[in-house]
């Protein structure tokens, strides 16, 4: 890590954090609740789309190859798209 340029580096925090750590850090990592800000973007790696997830601008998900993870992503775009959210397939 310390041969990566100094802008190579992406400060974060472990959610919870305390308050003034997370108002300062543009990345938190978490499992579970997840916080009230930082809400510009959701990589989910979740098997589960996330409460309410049309409280976040951007959700990224990334999928298997996996048939039963293809099945889970399936759900969660069917429920993206039941919350009034409009799911892009970017296929890589």
């Amino acid at each position: 890590m310390w041969t990566f340029s100094d802008r190579s580096f992406v400060p974060h925090a472990v959610w919870p954090a305390e308050p003034a750590v997370a108002e300062h850090t543009p990345v938190l990592i978490a499992s579970g609740a997840l916080p009230d800000s930082h809400r510009d973007v959701l990589i989910n790696l979740a098997t589960d789309s996330p409460a309410e997830p049309t409280r976040f601008a951007r959700i990224c998900e990334v999928v298997g190859a996996d048939e039963d993870m293809k099945r889970r992503a399936r759900l969660r775009w069917r429920s993206y798209s039941e919350s009034g959210l409009t799911p892009v397939k970017h296929d890589l």
